[in-house]
Order: C-alpha cells, then sequence, then structure tokens
C-alpha cells in the first residue's frame, strides 16, 4: 500500500499536505499508521478516504503494478541502508533480532521478488480488520 494513501489523499483529492502508511514492528505486534497533514476542515474527508482504502486493500489484491513497484522500492533501498555504519550496524541487529540468518544479504532479493499479490492479500485479511481502526487526531 506504499502509494495508494498518497496517490488518493494527496494527489486524486487535494485534501494533504503529505499523506502515507506506514508499518512499525518489533518482537510484538505491531502498528500500521497511515498518516497524513491535512487542513483541520479535511480531518473528516481524509478519515473516510484512508478507512476506503484500508477496506479496498482488504477486498481486492493489489495490483501487479503496485507490487512490482513495491518489490523495486524494497530492493533499491537494500543498498543504501548499507552504505553507512549506522545502517550496516542496524542491518546486523534486525538479522540477529529477527533470526535471519547470515545469508539474510544473500537470499533478500529471492525472498522480495518470491511475494506475490495474493500473499499480500491474505496477510492483510488475518492482520487488519478496517472496522477496527484507531484513529487519533493531532492539532488544532
Amino acid at each position: 500500500m506504499m502509494g495508494r494513501i498518497g496517490q488518493r489523499v494527496r494527489e486524486d483529492s487535494g485534501l494533504a499536505y503529505y499523506a502515507y502508511s506506514s508499518l512499525s514492528l518489533g518482537l510484538g505486534p505491531g502498528s500500521w499508521e497511515m498518516i497524513a497533514g491535512v487542513n483541520p476542515r479535511n480531518i473528516d474527508q481524509t478519515i473516510q478516504l484512508i478507512t476506503e482504502e484500508v477496506t479496498r486493500f482488504v477486498a481486492e489484491p493489489v495490483s501487479e503494478e503496485e507490487l512490482a513497484d513495491s518489490k523495486s522500492n524494497f530492493l533499491g533501498r537494500m543498498p543504501l541502508l548499507l552504505e553507512s555504519n549506522s545502517g550496516v550496524a542496524v542491518s546486523l541487529l534486525n538479522m540477529e533480532l529477527f533470526n535471519l540468518g547470515m545469508d539474510y544479504f544473500l537470499t533478500y532479493s529471492d525472498h522480495v521478488q518470491a511475494v506475490t499479490a495474493e500473499d499480500i492479500l491474505q496477510a492483510s485479511q488475518k492482520y487488519l480488520d478496517p472496522r477496527r481502526l484507531g484513529i487519533a487526531i493531532a492539532g488544532p
């Protein structure tokens, strides 16, 4: 869902200065955050559009174009992550923390390429319920 929120809320509707989603992960449950910077007058409409996109995400598979774009993003970010000492350190920490194995960098591309639209749909249906979204609003 890398670009759906931004496309729908910012580009198509012109309601946000920025709009995106982000996954937070750890050893336990994490959150999937949909974030938008909007004029207070646009809050209700923005929430409605984001909720519609989440509902669509669990109802139908991502398109082949979305899947290809997302895979390219993940594959393109990996070398950039390893350009700094802190990036290498975080990568090594995550390899140990999540028991990814010492061959993680060698197999990463294969794992990313193996993900299918059906895999994403099944995971979203298992872990995401659009009727149970927690909504937080900060600002005036």
